[in-house]
């Protein structure tokens, strides 16, 4: 997101960035609290793959960005997909872990996070530097669809085991 502004005006929407992060900060905030209660009556799976899909479709609008409305709806789409993610996976987070061992896993969980923008904002300046924001966009729209089969491998097949999902989820 570090570099949104940097492409706006790479785009000619250099007054739309400012209001790029207004809209994803709007369209976030508004997520939030249905997050927690879609997670408490849905599960993870249920706002995990969609948030994914939804996020990752932000970042291809943002990459095919042509108009500010295209332009600013790609901002709505990454803030509700980032938004619904990253409290899921904070909750998750914390839910694995023993009750004694919560402030630990939450500071992990941050630690992690941090690290993921220092590393990341440095990776994205050098493949930037060898490509451009908007090929770096489009590719990463795809990329993180990988975070589904991660996302999978790592937590969303062991809940599809658990006894009550499916009554929970209304799958049967």
């Amino acid at each position: 997101m570090s570099f949104v502004p940097v492409y706006a005006e790479e785009l000619g929407f250099l007054q739309a960035s400012s209001y790029f992060f207004v809209v994803y900060a709007l369209v976030m905030l508004l997520s939030r609290p249905f997050t927690g209660k879609w997670l408490d009556v849905y599960g993870a799976n249920v706002i995990v793959y969609p948030s994914i899909l939804i996020f990752s479709f932000g970042m291809f609008l943002l990459a095919m960005s042509e108009t500010t409305v295209m332009f600013l709806l790609a901002g709505a789409f990454i803030g509700l997909g980032w938004g619904t993610l990253f409290p899921t996976f904070q909750t998750i987070s914390v839910q694995k872990a023993a009750a004694e061992r919560r402030g630990l896993a939450m500071a992990t969980f941050l630690s992690i996070f941090d690290l993921g923008i220092g590393v990341g904002s440095f990776i994205v300046g050098m493949v930037v530097a060898e490509t451009s924001l908007h090929t770096f966009y489009y590719s990463g729209s795809f990329i993180l669809l990988l975070g589904i089969v991660v996302y999978h491998l790592m937590h969303g097949r062991y809940l599809l085991k658990e006894p009550n999902y499916q009554k929970n989820n209304h799958i049967g």
